[in-house]
């Protein structure tokens, strides 16, 4: 059942702002009574108190009202680190409410247009809405990716055109350099690129490599357009540029060649995991993706964030049998880097699909094995922790924001619980969220 509403208010269009069901006074005490609340090992029966947003000591004093549990279980919200929306205006509330009705409160965006965040400011961050941190434009070479997905998309609304003409073609255009992607193809173009960085206020920057090995075969494969990315010597200094400006580098990845790259110019985080989205390649060319065991160990010991992407690998449109090879070493890359410790998190690496979004959640058991207890912590700890460090979420304690979810069964029984939500409370609110069509 959901939880008893202590103010409510008329429901609204589902294209306007989730509606405030809880909404506790400045300084009241709410005891959210009677449940199982997760502990990061085990769900333990008793109350939380929240005042002002936040988990506090129960008071010494009576609460001021009482929230009816009725033995729930609760967990953290979830998160998701590697996302492309929202990016603009257009259909922004339906991808709102797609995130919250799947428990994602937390969202970093790997990938945006300048002029789309600018639009959303007053949208996002708030009690009512997700919480959402970009990187606005990748870094990458000229005709290289996403260059040629954006200009295709503004040229002839696709991504990658099938016709090698249409390809070609976008791969040379500019027309959206500054605002969704920027392009580095030596040092003396550095300090222009810093300059145009500079102009916003985002902790994250995203550098593009992409099978960096072989990049110079690829720059004369016209049938390659836009499968390429930067060139070895521009990385370690972009990647200190980054950290002058107290942004954080993120490395798109296809290779062990390019994960070791990264490793060596100082990258804060791993936006996949190397073999993750590759298709057809021959079994004398899979060495290359598989991640040598002295890499995976230095990976781990890092404590560097390495987002899974496993609901995109595991979706591909195309189930070659030299694809599923492939995905064979992209999963033993995984299991790799969790005997060594990795800090896996989740990310679906969409624009807001929510069946990707669903398999994120329930494929890295399958590959990773482990109980449910370890998959919540991922996705409802790790996670969330890995997007907004400097904040206290992801805890169901005192000091913590009080958000959380309510399911509808245990997930430590029957792990698919963790999909089955019914309620949400962000920061002592409890959202209501039009149902899915």
């Amino acid at each position: 059942m959901p939880l008893v509403a202590l103010l409510l208010v008329p429901t609204v269009h589902a294209a306007a702002q989730p509606t405030r069901a809880i909404a506790p006074d400045t300084g009241r005490v709410i005891e959210f009574r009677n449940a199982q609340w997760f502990d990061g090992t085990r769900f333990v029966a008793g109350s939380r108190f929240v005042r002002n947003g936040r988990f506090v000591a129960p008071p010494t004093s009576r609460p001021d009202s009482v929230v009816p549990m009725r033995g729930q279980f609760v967990v953290p919200p979830y998160g998701d680190a590697h996302t492309h929306s929202p990016d603009g205006a257009f259909n922004f509330a339906s991808i709102r409410d797609l995130y919250l009705r799947s428990g994602v409160f937390y969202v970093q965006v790997l990938g945006n247009s300048r002029s789309g965040r600018r639009e959303l400011l007053s949208q996002l961050n708030t009690p009512t809405s997700i919480d959402v941190v970009y990187a606005n434009t990748p870094v990458t070479a000229y005709g290289g990716h996403p260059q040629l997905l954006y200009e295709a998309l503004g040229l002839y609304r696709m991504p990658f055109p099938p016709d090698p003409a249409q390809r070609l073609t976008a791969a040379r255009s500019r027309a959206r350099e500054g605002d969704v992607y920027l392009t580095l193809d030596s040092l003396p173009q550095l300090p222009e690129v810093v300059r145009r960085l500079r102009r916003d206020t985002v902790p994250i920057l995203k550098v593009m490599l992409l099978d960096t090995e072989h990049r110079r075969t690829i720059l004369t494969d016209s049938s390659r357009a836009g499968g390429y990315g930067l060139s070895a010597d521009v990385v370690r200094p972009l990647v200190d540029s980054a950290h002058a400006m107290g942004r954080k580098a993120w490395a798109h990845v296809e290779t062990a060649f390019d994960a070791q790259l990264a490793m060596d110019a100082g990258i804060d985080g791993f936006a996949h995991v190397p073999g993750y989205g590759v298709a057809d390649a021959a079994d004398s060319t899979l060495d290359r993706y598989r991640l040598p065991e002295p890499l995976a160990r230095r990976i781990g010991a890092s404590g560097i964030p390495v987002v899974t992407t496993i609901g995109l690998a595991r979706g591909a449109a195309r189930d070659t049998a030299s694809q599923r090879r492939v995905r064979t070493v992209f999963e033993a890359n995984i299991r790799l880097l969790q005997r060594y410790g990795a800090r896996l998190i989740t990310g679906s690496d969409t624009y807001s699909d929510t069946e990707i979004i669903v398999r994120d959640a329930t494929a890295l058991v399958d590959v990773m094995g482990g109980d449910a207890a370890s998959l919540i912590r991922m996705r409802a700890v790790t996670t969330p922790q890995s997007i907004f460090p400097g904040r206290r979420i992801g805890l169901l304690r005192a000091g913590y924001e009080a958000s959380f979810l309510t399911l509808g069964c245990d997930p430590l029984v029957r792990r698919e619980c963790l999909l089955d939500i019914r309620d949400r409370v962000k920061q002592g609110v409890q959202l209501r969220v039009p149902p899915g069509e």
